[in-house]
């Protein structure tokens, strides 16, 4: 392998968020094994939406450097990489090429804390965007980000409803941002376990984790997914990224799309 190294942007100077500096590493581990060269990354720095967490900046990119543990594989005359690039056209192009090595990089994720995961249960992570006053007001109505209406709520009971179709046994983990009563109804009518403004590291150990992860138009979900370790992934078919083929996509009903994807 080269020593020539190669990197995309890993400072969020204050306005990037996790996600969409974390799928340019994921997608930089793959090119950089495919093409024969060397990672170089020093560390998340200046990440935003660390706020909620009550915590620094700089504990918040402490805390997600330490637990997702990526390598630093070089620092030999590191070479810039074109984030549109690397994620939108070669990422988009070789989905299946790329994934094995995104798989690989999980094991390099490092967790001590409490796990929610019941051992005689399917466990299924719902995560639930809600908007935050780090997004600027960013609306994008055709790709439905937030839970934020009666329609989107629909759409995760109705996801729930067909899963417990084909196995009742669930152990539903739902984390998400906010108050409690906005989320109690599925505490009573299914027996979610509601885990609300919770350590971040916690909720990225679930997600990535899960038997099955029911994602939502979010980066953070997107990210997740692509480590590859769940059994199954649940989707909206109106992303802007691609998810990876196995992924069983859903409507705006929460109807299953590709039910043969759904085997658990």
């Amino acid at each position: 392998m080269s020593d020539s190294s190669i990197y995309p942007t890993f400072d969020g100077n204050h306005t990037g968020g996790l996600g969409s500096l974390l799928q340019l590493q994921q997608h930089l581990y793959a090119y950089a094994k495919l093409k024969n060269l060397k990672m170089h990354f020093p560390g998340f720095s200046g990440l935003s939406h660390y706020q909620p967490y009550g915590i620094s900046q700089q504990e918040f990119c402490d805390k997600l450097n330490s637990f997702y543990n990526i390598p630093n594989e070089s620092n030999v005359d590191p070479q810039f990489v074109d984030e549109c690039f690397l994620v939108r056209e070669w990422g988009e192009k070789f989905n299946s090429e790329k994934r094995p090595y995104i798989k690989d990089l999980a094991n390099h994720i490092k967790y001590n804390g409490v796990s929610h995961f019941k051992k005689d249960q399917v466990n299924v992570c719902l995560h639930v965007r809600v908007d935050n006053n780090q997004d600027n007001g960013l609306v994008i109505p055709d790709i439905e980000i937030y839970y934020k209406n009666d329609f989107k709520d629909l759409y995760f009971r109705n996801v729930i409803n067909n899963l417990k179709k084909i196995n009742p046994n669930l152990n539903i983990l739902l984390f998400s941002q906010g108050d409690k009563e906005n989320f109690s109804h599925f505490e009573k009518d299914f027996g979610v376990k509601l885990l609300l403004n919770v350590d971040i590291v916690e909720s990225l150990y679930h997600l990535i984790f899960a038997d099955i992860l029911v994602t939502s138009n979010s980066s953070f979900s997107y990210c997740s997914h692509l480590f590859d370790q769940n059994k199954v992934v649940i989707s909206r078919d109106n992303f802007f990224h691609s998810w990876y083929e196995t992924t069983a996509l859903t409507d705006k009903e929460g109807n299953f799309i590709r039910h043969e994807k759904i085997r658990f």
